[in-house]
C-alpha cells in the first residue's frame, strides 16, 4: 500500500469495521438513480467495483452486469465479500489499490464504480493518479461513477456536531467530547463557501480517517480537465440530478459524479 496511509488501511482491516460494512445492504438514493439510468446497458457491461467494502453494492450490481470484479485495499473486506458472495464465472473479488490497478489491462471495463466516498480516503496529492488509473482501465465511451464529500456541507456538519442539552450526563459528555475532538483535529480547516477542497477528520471511523471534501463545481472542473465528458452530478440525499450551474451551491453531504471516457 503505497498510496493510502498504512494506518487507514489498518482501520479498514479491523474486525469491527469489516463487520460494520458487511452488514450494509442498501443503495443510497443517488446510487438508485444511477442504477436505474444504466439499467438498459448493464447486461452487456463488464464492471469494476472499487472500494467494494463488505459488498453493499455487489448485491445490486453483480447480478445485473455481464462480468463483475470487486476490489478493495482491505484484505479482510475481500475475505468478507467472498464469504457473502461466493465467486463464480461472472463474479470475483481481488485486493487492489485504486491508485495502482496494474492487475487490470487497459480498456477492459465498461463501468467503473467507486462508491460511498471511497476516493476521499486517498490523500489529495494522489487523487488525480487514482482517477487516471480508473480512466486507463475503462474502454472509450465507458462510464466512471464515484462519489465525493461536499465541502459546501462542512459548515452544516460542524453545526450538527455541537452538543445539545441532554438529560443524560453521560450522553452530554460523549457529545461534548466528540465536538471538541472535531474542533481540535480540524483547527486549521476553513468552512466557508469559498473553500474548494479540504482534508477533514469528520468523525467517521472514530476520527481515525481523514477525508477529502471538495466543492462539486471544482470536482466537475477537474473531471473535464482530465478529458472526461458528459459529466453529471447527483445529490447524495435526494438522488436528484443537479444542473452544472447549481453545483457551486449544492449543500448535500456528498455528490455522485457520472462521466464517460472520451474516445481517442
Amino acid at each position: 500500500m503505497n498510496h493510502t496511509d498504512t494506518s487507514t488501511r489498518d482501520i479498514y482491516n479491523s474486525s469491527a469495521i469489516v463487520t460494520h460494512y458487511a452488514r450494509a445492504t442498501d443503495l443510497q438514493p443517488a446510487e438508485r438513480t444511477i442504477l436505474s439510468r444504466l439499467a438498459g446497458d448493464l447486461p452487456r457491461m463488464e464492471m469494476l467495483d472499487i472500494g467494494v467494502g463488505g459488498g453493499r453494492t455487489t448485491r445490486h450490481f453483480a447480478p445485473a452486469v455481464k462480468q463483475y470484479v470487486g476490489v478493495d485495499y482491505s484484505e479482510r473486506m475481500i475475505v468478507a465479500c467472498r464469504q457473502l458472495f461466493p465467486e463464480n464465472g461472472s463474479r470475483r473479488f481481488e485486493v487492489a489499490d485504486a491508485c495502482d490497478l496494474r492487475g487490470f489491462r487497459d480498456a477492459s471495463f465498461d463501468l467503473v464504480l467507486f462508491s460511498f466516498n471511497g476516493i476521499d480516503c486517498i490523500p489529495p496529492q494522489n487523487r488525480t493518479q487514482a482517477l487516471r488509473e480508473m480512466m486507463r482501465v475503462l474502454r472509450p465511451g465507458a462510464h466512471l461513477v464515484f462519489s465525493a464529500h461536499n465541502s459546501n456541507y462542512l459548515a452544516q456538519h460542524q453545526r450538527r456536531l455541537r452538543p445539545r442539552l441532554s438529560r443524560s450526563p453521560r450522553r452530554m459528555l460523549k457529545l461534548t467530547k466528540r465536538y471538541l475532538t472535531f474542533q481540535i483535529k480540524n483547527r486549521f480547516v476553513s468552512y466557508g463557501p469559498d473553500v474548494t477542497e479540504a482534508f477533514v477528520f469528520d468523525g467517521a471511523e472514530r476520527f481515525g480517517v481523514p477525508f477529502v471534501y471538495i466543492r462539486p463545481d471544482e470536482q466537475m472542473r477537474r473531471l473535464r480537465a482530465l478529458d472526461l465528458r458528459d459529466v453529471q452530478m447527483f445529490g447524495s440525499d435526494t438522488g436528484a440530478e443537479y444542473d452544472p450551474s447549481e453545483a457551486v451551491t449544492c449543500a448535500e453531504p456528498w455528490a455522485y459524479y457520472v462521466c464517460r471516457k472520451s474516445a481517442p
